[in-house]
């Protein structure tokens, strides 16, 4: 193919991995209706191939080996390890080989199918350092419909990592921002969620992704990866010309340039906000907020949002000193709105104050642990393991009285262990320190129920499954697990 063909849509046969550059290249070759092969290559140097029939991403492959079907198979539990033995899989076509085998009924496993394709394509648009090179290729046989092009952009979209999305935005969130009206697909075809909808209502060119979640704290999560991925594909744009998050200046884009020439008197608002900083460390949540012990939530909600649109580190394009000490100033209101917001933890922090407040909670440590908890659940779901255990080491570094932290922990240190033999005293550690903490929670017993099975004790497991629906009845991943358990051992 001559590089003027692969240009007809904005796309360059070869090139780096920036950032969000993968969302770029998918939805140029899907609004050019272009069939051939993308080619991905991570830092590591393993390769992700895209398969695009007349836009329409119908194969997805990789060379990496913890990514292959066959270890989708077996996190799943659709099959043991010695089930895989002596069966021939043409190019890692595990599931295929199971159905010929008749080990896997058809039926599941397009489902199966469909499902580790789609999850290896999440993996693969959301690389943000390599390679990438693209093959034209018009007769490209069919393949397996993953379901609609931009239905799917949106649905990865939906898992970038936050920070990754704050990283890339960082620049240009204090400029305006405006939809692309040159955007190849109408709106409505990415299947957006009600938040993601209201969202894209307010991008009107006037406001800059920091006011908007400066006005709408609890949609923060949701403006700031629509705002990612919808730029990362060019159907937004910042400013008036269309300008790449990769270049903007180093000191923050022209709204920040205008802010600091537009200043005269810098010194004024940094004294400002240091007195602010000192004087919320001096209250209590309450009066940080400014409100009543028995003020309703709406109110505090109220006072929470007037502040934010004040101080949000993000409005007005602020840089340097000024942004940080808003950032302190947002941090110690946040801790007093998230303790104030939820009546149980704001019933025991009355009670601490009335007590003389003996032991002061960090919340905002605690808060952030729960959530990379979370971050960590995704990626065990997508079976990302080393990474799952790095984030689980921050969080308990953070918080370490959470039982789920240390059963979490103990069960992807297992998993991502190559010498499980070697790493099964460390883990067991761990999921005895998380007995200890919750003696009757579900998911230790679900986790420890999976350790168990990675050490090859099915009676152990089967145990633990039952516990953790004797504490939770209607589990369904103990539900489901154990059935498919005991069917084995029948």
């Amino acid at each position: 193919m001559e590089a003027s063909e692969a240009r007809l849509s904005g796309l360059e046969e070869e090139g780096a991995i920036e950032g969000g550059t993968p969302f770029g290249l998918y939805a140029r070759i899907a609004a050019a209706n272009r069939s051939g092969w993308l080619r991905l290559r991570d830092g590591r140097g393993h390769v992700y191939e895209i398969g695009f029939r007349r836009g329409d991403p119908e194969f997805v492959r990789t060379d990496d080996p913890e990514l292959a079907e066959d270890r989708y198979l077996l996190a799943k539990n659709l099959v043991r390890p010695e089930d895989l033995h002596g069966i021939d899989a043409r190019q890692g076509r595990w599931i295929e080989a199971l159905v010929a085998r008749g080990l896997l009924a058809p039926a599941d496993a397009y489902q199966h199918l469909l499902a580790y394709s789609r999850g290896l394509l999440g993996r693969a648009l959301l690389l943000e350092q390599g390679r990438y090179n693209w093959r034209e290729e018009e007769r490209l046989a069919a393949g397996l419909r993953l379901g609609d092009r931009w239905v799917l952009l949106a649905s990865i979209g939906r898992r970038l990592p936050l920070e990754a999305a704050e990283k890339r935005l960082a620049p240009w969130m204090g400029v305006p921002v405006r939809r692309n009206p040159e955007a190849p697909v109408p709106w409505e075809n990415f299947g957006l969620t009600p938040v993601e909808t209201r969202t894209l209502a307010r991008i009107d060119g006037k406001k800059s992704l920091g006011e908007l979640v400066a006005e709408h704290p609890d949609d923060a999560h949701a403006i700031l990866r629509l705002g990612c991925f919808l730029h990362d594909a060019g159907l937004i744009l910042f400013g008036e010309t269309a300008v790449s998050v990769a270049d903007a200046p180093p000191g923050g884009g022209p709204a920040a340039e205008r802010t600091r020439e537009s200043d005269p008197d810098q010194e004024a608002v940094l004294a400002e906000l240091r007195e602010r900083v000192a004087e919320l460390e001096r209250k209590n949540l309450f009066e940080r907020l400014g409100v009543s012990t028995d003020a309703p939530s709406a109110a505090i909600r109220s006072a929470y949002l007037a502040f934010a649109r004040k101080y949000h580190p993000d409005l007005g394009g602020a840089r340097g000193e000024v942004r940080a000490l808003r950032a302190q100033v947002m941090a110690l209101l946040n801790e007093a709105y998230d303790v104030l917001s939820d009546a149980k933890s704001r019933h025991e922090y009355l009670d601490e104050l009335r007590s003389g407040g003996a032991q002061k909670v960090d919340v905002t440590a605690i808060l952030e642990a729960e959530r990379k908890l979370h971050v960590a659940i995704a990626l065990v779901r997508e079976r990302r393991f080393e990474e799952a255990a790095r984030v689980l080491d921050e969080a308990i570094a953070l918080h370490d009285g959470e039982a789920e932290l240390w059963a979490y922990r103990a069960y992807v240190r297992l998993a991502a262990s190559r010498d499980r033999e070697a790493a099964k005293a460390q883990a067991l550690a761990d999921l005895e320190r998380a007995r200890q903490l919750g003696e009757r929670s579900a998911v230790v017993f679900l986790l420890a129920a999976r350790i168990a099975n990675l050490l090859g004790d099915a009676g152990a497991a089967i145990r633990y499954y039952r516990r953790c629906l004797e504490l939770e009845p209607t589990h369904p991943e103990a539900t489901r697990e154990l059935r498919v358990l005991e069917s084995r051992k029948a």
